[in-house]
């Protein structure tokens, strides 16, 4: 990841195309305090986090902390 850009990750622990290990590794790689990883029990399209309206609390979370 770009030093000094801030960047949340979204990674369902129950994804069995992409594993969760891969966004561990990767939001390790950027800057420290802007790099946020949120493991969900959910499947790789995030359908659930989508549904219950979790995806969307998480964007306006980090709009508010843009802002």
């Amino acid at each position: 990841l770009p030093e000094g850009v801030r960047v949340w990750l979204v990674h369902g622990v129950r994804d069995d195309i992409v594993p969760p290990e891969d966004s561990r590794i990767l939001a390790r790689s950027g800057t420290r305090g802007l790099v946020r990883l949120f493991e969900v029990d959910d499947d790789h399209p995030l359908s659930a986090t989508v549904e219950s309206g979790r995806l969307i609390e998480l964007v306006r979370e980090l709009a508010a902390e843009a802002a």
